[in-house]
């Protein structure tokens, strides 16, 4: 989960320091934070509404409760020592207001925005009158920061694609690589088979194609049933996404988060991981199922897009297989359902990438990054 990587991330960029979050209980419990390992953590618990399928007015009590809460914060962070002000996430309105109060109060330091998927409404033609304003919303936060804010992105490309197309000045933002889990989770060196697991990590939804990962597992409903070939989920399955799920696929009942235990488990089982993800929905997306899957060392097989070439390029040999299409895929995990084992030299990839990911080096440069932060 980024928001785990990231809280690990500032505990490496800043030993030395106390780290207080403020997270709601339904979260704290996905990330999985135990008093032993993480006893350097100062958690302040609040209360963060969850929206509701078709009720706008519950969308608006979300939003309202978010400002409320973003106000308090940033009251307590204008009047305390704090040595950093970071936000692994928010929403678009959120990000607005953020910019907009960093333009009119003082900070003691950085106050940093982790910005994600939401960026990709930037580009996109949201049919949605609320995706419409939030596009909005956020273009005005990214143009208009305090000199105190700064924009964080987890991936090169985002950050050249924004400052390329003006939608950020280069001062204000800045990236790193997408942290990976640290300490590296204890991976089986030969996960057994059969049968052999097809996994798809992070939560299922329209956006990612997850429609296809349960066609395809129940086209191979015969291997399936005969205990040669398991489909699994690991993340939560939105509600739009009802009406397309079916029994082939193993995920978690409800809509809700997966226990950190359960989806670290599922990952350890997996023997290749499949992107459905496609160019236009994904541009300016940095994908933390991706890197769950280099750090569960789990091969990746996915459509081809100029980001994932990238990836793929700094390692020999590919840590995975790229496709022109999901045919071409479904195809290949007919012939690897025959082969029944997980492939040496794309297992041997997926280490090699996973090297180029060392959670000290990250800390190293997100540390460089703010104290050269002008205020």
């Amino acid at each position: 989960m980024v928001n785990r990587g990231l809280i690990q991330l500032l505990s490496e960029a800043y030993p030395d320091q106390k780290l207080k979050i403020h997270v709601s209980p339904s979260h704290l419990d996905a990330l999985g934070f135990d008093d032993v390992t993480f006893s350097y953590l100062l958690v302040q618990q609040v209360q963060v509404l969850s929206p509701v399928a078709g009720s706008k007015v519950q969308w608006l009590k979300k939003l309202w409760e978010e400002g409320k809460l973003l106000f308090q914060l940033l009251g307590r962070g204008k009047n305390t020592p704090a040595h950093l002000l970071f936000f692994s996430s928010l929403s678009p309105l959120g990000a607005f207001l953020l910019s907009f109060f960093s333009r009119r109060w003082m900070f003691k330091g950085p106050v940093v925005l982790t910005l994600h998927g939401e960026l990709q409404l930037l580009i996109s033609k949201p049919s949605k009158a609320i995706d419409k304003v939030y596009a909005r919303l956020l273009g005005h936060a990214l143009k208009r920061p305090g000199p105190s804010l700064s924009f964080l992105v987890l991936d090169p490309f985002v950050k050249q694609f924004l400052v390329q197309n003006g939608f950020v000045l280069p001062h204000a933002i800045f990236q790193i690589p997408h942290p990976i889990r640290f300490p590296a989770p204890e991976v089986p060196d030969v996960r057994p088979s059969p049968p052999l697991v097809i996994g798809h990590i992070g939560v299922a939804k329209h956006s990612k194609n997850s429609s296809v990962f349960f066609k395809w597992a129940e086209k191979f409903s015969y291997e399936i049933e005969a205990n040669h070939l398991r489909f699994v989920l690991a993340g939560a399955v939105l509600p739009e996404m009802v009406g397309h799920t079916n029994e082939y696929v193993e995920h978690e009942p409800g809509h809700g988060f997966i226990d950190e235990f359960k989806f670290q488990s599922l990952c350890k089982e997996m023997h290749y991981a499949v992107f459905l993800y496609q160019e236009e929905h994904y541009q300016l997306v940095s994908s933390g199922a991706l890197m769950e899957a280099i750090s569960f060392e789990i091969p990746i097989l996915a459509l081809r897009t100029a980001r994932l070439e990238a990836l793929f390029a700094q390692v020999h040999p590919a840590p995975g297989k790229l496709y022109e299409d999901a045919e071409a895929l479904y195809q290949d995990l007919v012939l690897f359902c025959r082969y029944g084992k997980q492939d040496p030299s794309m297992l041997s990839g997926i280490r090699k990438l996973k090297s180029h990911y060392s959670m000290p080096q990250l800390a190293v440069e997100l540390r460089a990054a703010l104290d050269h932060k002008p205020l």
